[in-house]
């Protein structure tokens, strides 16, 4: 019976007493670990060793542990954890955009931080165990041949994180079936956890689309289902077969008038042609009823979001889980929102320091 490799640990981090704790606790869970104090040191080891996880502080001396991670993306799809202090939105998720799987933010506690590496681990070897039961996946141009690892888009290779390439094979080995916010998170990340949530979702969502998709804006492969979840899109959908009845119908509808009119039966034609007309026109003035009705009501509650921030609510945010033009403009709006949240934090701080400095300095002084 052979004995079982040991997963490899990366650890790059610049705190002493960080490093010594969390080594010591890794070990004690039966890793391996390479350790990094800078940036150079970590590329030089990057180049030389093999691993299973890869966990970065975002701050370092010599660098930047998001510059490091651009740099294993280039590579590797092994899984990656941020650990730092920045616990702003938006360093969440340039973090998770930049090709993370994970962001940790200081202070933690240690089995918290286990349990998030183990289940990260875990996940890995679980979709390795998957490629080996089906090792290719094609559907709609996209083609995973999951032996090798590897992912092709109309027959160019395309690079993906691990991350990515997990949800992609997920969507893929559900087509046509739409799968909620709490399936995926529950089959890829620990769902019992609170660190990974929808927005971690859609950020995965966003970027997986913009490598698959012709037209992020308008995605055809992984589209939202709305209030309900996401699905990979194979065209084989009740709406598609729909549609394509309908159109059947229209076609009949053409040759039975085309074969009244070639027996003289003008009027029974022209009939038909008419109920045709006024059939089709219905069917488009409905459908464009419904579509405006929504975006006069997506607009309503993106005003009454907007207001609600402007009167002091700073969780204020619109729903915007959708695709299209007017759903990125609503994530520029949320994006904006939790810069001002940023900036009005640090605000708040700086005056709330520099009013504690103040009348501390009457004491000091002699």
């Amino acid at each position: 019976m052979t004995e079982r490799r040991k997963k490899r640990i990366f650890f790059v981090e610049d705190d002493v007493s960080l490093i010594n704790g969390l080594s010591f606790a890794l070990k004690k869970q039966g890793y391996e670990t390479d350790i990094a104090r800078t940036s150079m040191e970590a590329r030089k080891l990057w180049e030389k060793g093999t691993y299973d996880l890869v966990i970065l502080d975002v701050s370092l001396p010599d660098g930047s542990g998001y510059d490091l991670c651009r740099l294993i993306r280039e590579t590797s799809k092994v899984p990656i954890v941020f650990l730092t202090a920045a616990d702003e939105e938006t360093d969440i998720i340039m973090g998770l955009d930049i090709g993370g799987d994970d962001y940790i933010t200081k202070p933690f506690k240690l089995a918290v931080f286990l349990s998030r590496v183990n289940a990260l681990l875990r996940r890995s070897e679980n979709f390795e165990g998957d490629s080996a039961r089906d090792t290719r996946l094609s559907s709609g141009g996209i083609m995973v041949n999951r032996l090798e690892g590897q992912v092709y888009k109309d027959g160019v290779q395309i690079g993906l994180t691990a991350g990515e390439y997990k949800l992609l094979c997920l969507f893929m080995e559900n087509p046509d079936r739409v799968l909620s916010p709490e399936q995926i998170l529950g089959r890829l990340w620990d769902s019992e956890e609170n660190y990974i949530n929808s927005s971690t979702l859609t950020v995965y969502i966003r970027r997986l689309r913009a490598k698959i998709e012709d037209n992020p804006s308008v995605p055809k492969r992984i589209v939202t289902i709305r209030r309900m979840g996401y699905k990979w899109n194979t065209g084989n959908c009740l709406f598609c077969r729909t549609g394509f009845c309908v159109m059947a119908c229209v076609l009949l509808c053409g040759i039975f008038a085309g074969m009244l009119a070639g027996q003289g039966r003008m009027a029974q034609a022209a009939l038909c042609v008419g109920g045709l007309a006024l059939c089709t026109g219905i069917l488009i003035l409905t459908a464009m009823y419904l579509y405006f009705r929504e975006e006069h009501r997506l607009l309503e509650g993106a005003a009454a979001q907007i207001q609600e921030y402007l009167r002091g609510n700073p969780d204020a945010r619109i729903e915007c889980e959708e695709e299209g033009e007017l759903y990125r403009l609503f994530h520029e709006i949320n994006s904006l929102a939790a810069i001002l949240n940023t900036h009005a934090k640090k605000e708040a701080d700086a005056k709330s320091f520099m009013k504690n400095t103040i009348q501390e300095v009457p004491g000091e002084v002699p």
